[in-house]
């Protein structure tokens, strides 16, 4: 486990970067490429490849479409200083350990690879706006895209340049995944639990508590130790998920202990939306009229060594956000009369390592409740 001390937090997240980097550069760098919507084309359209099973393909459509690097360029800077201060030493940290380590010399999954990349501040804070969706509208990506106005196959995406043969042999195994779609729970196997222990039952007379978080040891759910001092400011010990720059997320200091458990409550809505006669694109809340917009998206797809095909579908939203549908008989059909939409508490959620740097730093449990309040 890295012990890493330094004299301010910008420092401290340079030290938890490097160290970060050194067990799991690949494992985040993956983890990017994905938020920025890239795996087909470094991966090619399917998760077990040459299965048809378009995994990639959707998931980079769906990543793009939920528009977090983009906000995450345009907003950045309204960041707290804090929160900045952790992105920005975490990613010269990680850097450094890469370029240090040089991309041939990384580990085997990621050794010489093309989507090895230097990451920015905005990478990060990207990262971790998709991240907090994962209980929302991560869930719901390929919902959105199949989602259209139409009653045929509109949802389906359109080369813009001349490729035929591989295009429709993804546009064929896109419309077989449509046709065996069905609704599924996701993350059942996510929770956790914690134990509160009073002070008489404990040998040395004091409280204690103990954190049981039920999630996966492999990838990017897989909590990552460590301790960070800022000496007479801050000395935090515990895990954190991937990639949260120089916080820990549960763990301890010298005053406080804490863990955290899924909520029961649900993180998004799905509004079931009224259309307008004769209008599959207009509807009404409250007597209030608005327009279903569409933003054209574009992902990159290798289809043969050394060579990648562009392909560019419409996504929709209301005015509460993406536009979703579930094909055949799932019951969330867009037609004449109804259409379906989902609103997200956590959309464009920057607050994230704010949040946990302020834990990180409490020195009582009053101070706790006011990082929340």
């Amino acid at each position: 486990m890295p012990h890493i001390t330094a004299d301010n937090l910008e420092s401290l997240a340079f030290g938890s970067g490097y160290a970060y980097a050194k067990d799991h550069a690949c494992l985040l760098m993956d983890k990017i490429i994905k938020v920025r919507g890239e795996r087909s084309k470094y991966y090619g359209p399917d998760k077990v490849p040459g299965s048809g099973d378009s995994t990639h393909f959707i998931s980079d459509f769906g990543y793009k479409a939920l528009g977090v690097n983009e906000y995450a360029q345009a907003n950045y800077d309204q960041l707290k200083e804090n929160s900045r201060a952790h992105f920005e030493g975490f990613v010269q940290g990680f850097n450094k350990y890469v370029t240090d380590t040089g991309v041939d010399n990384l580990a085997p999954e990621c050794a010489s690879a093309p989507w090895v990349t230097s990451l920015t501040a905005q990478d990060m804070l990207a990262y971790s706006m998709a991240t907090v969706q994962l209980a929302s509208s991560a869930n719901f990506l390929e919902l959105a895209f199949l989602a259209n106005p139409g009653d045929a196959n509109e949802y389906l995406p359109m080369p813009t340049s001349e490729q035929p043969s591989a295009v429709s042999s993804m546009v064929g195994n896109i419309n077989q995944r449509a046709k065996q779609f069905k609704l599924e729970k996701k993350f059942d196997h996510l929770g956790s639990n914690g134990w509160g222990l009073g002070k008489d039952m404990m040998a040395n007379g004091k409280g204690g508590l103990l954190a049981n978080p039920h999630f996966p040891h492999e990838g990017s759910l897989r909590f990552w130790q460590s301790h960070l001092t800022i000496p007479n400011a801050m000395n935090v010990m515990g895990g954190s998920l991937q990639g949260m720059p120089g916080v820990i997320n549960i763990g301890f200091n010298e005053h406080i202990a804490w863990t955290h458990t899924f909520s029961t409550a649900r993180h998004f809505l799905i509004y079931q939306l009224a259309l307008n006669e004769n209008d599959r694109m207009g509807y009404s809340v409250e007597g209030d009229n608005y327009e279903i917009t569409s933003k054209t998206i574009n992902v990159e797809v290798t289809v043969a060594p050394g060579t990648t095909i562009t392909l560019s579908k419409p996504f929709y939203y209301s005015h509460h956000g993406l536009m979703i549908e579930a094909p055949g008989a799932n019951g969330l059909g867009w037609n004449d009369s109804q259409a379906f939409t989902i609103k997200d508490a956590n959309e464009f959620n920057m607050d994230v390592v704010a949040q946990w740097s302020a834990i990180n730093q409490v020195t009582s449990l009053e101070e706790m409740k006011a990082s929340f309040a």
